[in-house]
């Protein structure tokens, strides 16, 4: 088994992600996707790199950006910016299973 020092989270409301953030200590990241809704944090836990992600709220409605579009766009811009060797997707992509995907650990 690999062992895995760069880890990212992709979560779809801040409400799932702020007990992780806080648990973590992990810190908001300004320079994620400015000018985009995703939003970002970082951070250090045992020798680990961690990333968090969120999709974000519509700039129109304030409500939580979910489902498998947001995620895709959220995990692909975390994959640019971070460089994680595992992520770890806490419910983001509803509908996964459903579009014929299924999950496997590729080492």
């Amino acid at each position: 088994m690999k062992n895995f020092t760069n880890i990212c989270f992709v979560i779809a409301m801040r409400a799932e992600a702020q007990p992780i953030i806080d648990a973590l200590q992990l810190e908001e990241d300004p320079s994620f996707c400015p000018g985009l809704p995703m939003r970002g944090w970082t951070g250090e836990y045992r020798n680990l790199q961690l990333s968090l992600v969120i999709n974000g709220k519509d700039p129109e409605t304030g409500l939580d950006l979910i489902g498998t579009q947001a995620a895709t766009l959220a995990t692909q811009f975390a994959i640019a910016k971070y460089g994680p060797q595992l992520i770890v997707n806490a419910g983001t992509a509803g509908a996964f299973g459903e579009n014929g995907a299924r999950s496997e650990m590729c080492f």
